[in-house]
């Protein structure tokens, strides 16, 4: 069984698969800092 190489379509149709959980983190981490925004106005 050989591996196959990067420039195959099948690794170009996994590669955005990959890039969903740096995705969810960004969007996890923006949410915490706005969550932290609002939080802070809502105490002053």
């Amino acid at each position: 069984m050989t591996e196959p190489t990067p420039n195959t379509p099948n690794e170009d149709r996994r590669r955005p698969k990959a890039m969903i959980p740096y995705l969810a983190l960004w969007a996890s981490s923006i949410l915490c800092v706005i969550f932290a925004l609002f939080a802070m106005l809502n105490q002053g």
